[in-house]
């Protein structure tokens, strides 16, 4: 009996809960990957409150609270300062309910930003999002390409370092060979390097390759890239070019042909011209002979005259 009465109580508690309790839902943040040091910041935290009325959005750096929205107190917008985090600071004029403006982010201002929403009456719900935000410091100038040779054979080691400089965090480094990226076992070194005069760091990323005929265009043209990149906020490329060299011995063999071509084409002149000049003397020589006979036979019939 006692379960016969607990069952349909328990199914009225359900029903009225399931239909009268909507509230928040839905909830959203948008934080910024990345903002430059310096630069203004907007972070986003979308909700749906169905119906209910809005008790208070807070805004948390880590666990600690320093910003909160009340649409219904005076005044609805509360800073509160955070010590250590004096560079931390709201724009009042554009943060509201949906949309917090931190003004000119230092780099102590990296970390996890939460959006906090509480409904109020009936459901008081309330719900947290997160999302990390870094602020860096991106070069200024391209990366520097180092170690390379004029030329290489094929078989050679080519061994190349690129740097770049004066940044948070480091840059990231990747290598191109034609276009053609590089894997990660010809990739020897990758470190980074405190500046201590700046308090910001160097990249720096080296290379060994031995070089295959696929490493070289057609044309006998290498091309070795490395690209430079932060977040979207910065990418920099800068390349360097090398010939292929030749082996000596394919050059001097290259040479020989040549000079042999050379020699059978003036013994091929030399021998049409000597044959020429064995022609033109078989076809005079008859000529001459018969020139020299009539001579002879006038020489005879004149004297014959003479003796008349």
């Amino acid at each position: 009996m006692g379960a016969a009465l607990v069952s349909p109580t328990l199914c009225l508690w359900f029903m009225v809960w399931g239909v009268t309790v909507t509230g928040l839902r839905d909830v959203q943040v948008k934080v910024p990957e990345a903002v430059r040091r310096g630069e203004s910041a907007r972070l986003h935290c979308h909700y749906d409150l169905e119906g209910d009325a809005l008790y208070s959005v807070k805004w948390y750096i880590g666990r600690r609270e320093f910003y909160r929205f009340t649409p219904r107190e005076r005044p609805q917008l509360k800073v509160f300062p955070i010590q250590g985090l004096s560079d931390l600071v709201v724009q009042r004029n554009c943060s509201n309910a949906t949309q917090l403006c931190l003004h000119k982010v230092s780099l102590a201002l990296s970390g996890r930003y939460s959006c906090e929403v509480s409904a109020d009456s009936p459901s008081f719900k309330t719900a947290q999002v997160s999302g990390y935000m870094d602020v860096v410091v991106t070069p200024t100038h391209r990366p520097e390409l180092r170690g390379m040779k004029p030329r290489y054979r094929v078989g050679d080691k080519l061994s190349a370092s690129c740097i770049s400089r004066h940044s948070r965090p480091p840059a990231n480094l990747t290598w191109s060979i034609n276009g053609s990226p590089l894997k990660n076992k010809t990739v020897i070194e990758v470190r980074s390097l405190h500046e201590p005069e700046t308090g910001l760091q160097t990249a720096l990323s080296s290379i060994v390759v031995v070089l295959h005929r696929d490493h070289f265009t057609e044309s006998g043209r290498l091309k070795v890239r490395c690209t430079a990149s932060m977040y979207t906020l910065y990418w920099q490329i800068t390349e360097n070019s090398a010939e292929q060299e030749r082996p000596r011995a394919a050059v001097v063999a290259a040479s020989n042909a040549v000079d042999t071509r050379a020699v059978w084409r003036a013994e091929e002149k030399l021998a049409d011209k000597v044959t020429a000049e064995e022609s033109c003397s078989f076809v005079i020589s008859p000529a001459l002979s018969l020139v020299l006979f009539s001579f002879i036979i006038l020489f005879i019939l004149s004297k014959s005259n003479s003796y008349r």
